[in-house]
């Protein structure tokens, strides 16, 4: 009787089967990729101009930055960054003039900016620093065109000045001051500057100097899980096809101003529960002005207190209208912001003590300090830090737990 063997009739699927069908799914993938990035080509060299929809956010800055410096310029100095607006191309510090060369730890960091450029093009002036402390103790003076020294070669900003000060003042400790400051930059967005990329530097002191502005509710955290959300979401963003599926979606559906691109940032972000923008006229009104100044420097404490910085310091912000100096120190007093230096009436005092001073010796814009200003500045920032003790506080590491005064 003839036997028939059936049992190929249960055997699993030949190894051989399989591999094809992977090969088969990876070539699909493949595929799929080459005609996305066919069809990203195809968007940016036929239809241009119909992807160029743009965040509201990014709009309002991109006016402010396009009237001051133009189109050219800003493509070659600045970078938009989702999180924290227009940043400068080159780092978040301006380092000094010239073509310099300088050693921090096992890494060099290289300044190449020409001197005649200086006034111009101060964008160009930034770099990056090491992350990793190679000195004792590292200051970092946030704010804006003022911290930066807009009118006055590096050496004579008063985060250099302050710099010379300290270790004249501490020879035994070797201490750096960061200038992070950058103009034109508003408040909420050096808040967010501060918590997504500063607090990697690892900063011991933080000086904040900014006037009061909307505050900034984005409290997302830093973890590995909002890091990857937000690369995804820059690259969706920064796609030509992935606008114009937006465009054409949000033409279907009709919703007006309420974009889908929008709606797409708003969840990828978090940014549902960010307070709106304030109008114009808020920077006269005293009252919700206080109620703003609290939050804002309470949330940059609360970062640096979560990021291990032992110290933050405001620091008034001052200008002059009608040839009278005003500043935020009242307001800042009265919104419960400690520790504070307040300048203004020390500037004030020194005015009126000698006859041979007047305002526009400190003062050259109504705003930016001269050289003699800055350097004023740095002794009062200067003294307060002396006075409480941070520098040896730090040093001497007599205590591991991180402590923010007036939390």
């Amino acid at each position: 009787m003839a036997h028939f063997n059936l049992s190929f009739l249960s055997r699993p699927e030949p190894i051989a089967t399989m591999s094809k069908n992977k090969e088969r799914v990876i070539v699909a993938v493949i595929g799929l990729l080459a005609a996305v990035v066919m069809a990203e080509l195809a968007v940016r060299v036929f239809v241009v101009g119909y992807t160029n929809v743009t965040l509201p956010e990014y709009k309002d800055q991109l006016k402010t930055v396009n009237a001051i410096f133009g189109t050219g310029y800003r493509n070659k100095f600045l970078k938009y960054d989702l999180r924290c607006g227009f940043l400068p191309r080159g780092g978040l510090f301006r380092c000094p003039s010239g073509k310099i060369s300088e050693h921090s730890g096992d890494k060099e960091v290289k300044y190449l900016v020409d001197a005649a450029t200086l006034e111009t093009t101060y964008y160009s002036t930034f770099c990056d620093y090491p992350k990793k402390k190679a000195e004792d103790i590292r200051i970092i003076c946030v704010g804006d065109s003022v911290t930066f020294g807009d009118g006055v070669v590096y050496r004579y900003s008063y985060p250099a000045v302050l710099e010379r000060m300290l270790n004249e003042s501490y020879p035994e400790i070797k201490i750096k001051v960061l200038n992070a400051g950058i103009p034109n930059a508003y408040t909420r967005q050096l808040k967010r500057i501060f918590q997504f990329h500063l607090v990697d530097y690892n900063p011991d002191i933080v000086i904040w100097k900014k006037e009061s502005g909307p505050p900034d509710t984005y409290e997302v955290p830093v973890n590995e899980f909002n890091r990857l959300r937000f690369n995804i979401w820059r690259f969706l963003y920064s796609s030509k096809l992935f606008r114009t599926i937006c465009i054409i979606l949000d033409n279907q559906r009709h919703i007006g101003s309420n974009t889908l691109l929008g709606q797409v940032h708003q969840f990828m972000m978090c940014l549902e529960e960010l307070e709106p923008a304030m109008p114009i006229h808020w920077m006269y009104e005293s009252d919700r002005k206080n109620k703003m100044l609290k939050p804002n420097f309470r949330l940059v404490k609360r970062i640096a207190s979560e990021s291990g910085i032992k110290y933050v310091l405001a620091v008034d912000q001052f200008n002059v209208r009608k040839g009278k100096l005003y500043s935020d120190c009242y307001e800042y007093r009265r919104g419960g912001i400690e520790p504070l230096v307040c300048t203004v009436d020390v500037f004030r005092n020194r005015i009126k003590s000698e006859d041979s001073l007047s305002i526009k010796d400190f003062i050259f814009d109504n705003i930016h300090l001269t050289k003699k200003g800055n350097a004023f500045l740095a002794k009062e920032i200067f003294k307060f830090i002396k006075d409480e003790g941070w520098i040896e506080k730090i040093s001497d590491e007599t205590s591991d737990e991180v402590v923010i005064p007036g939390i």
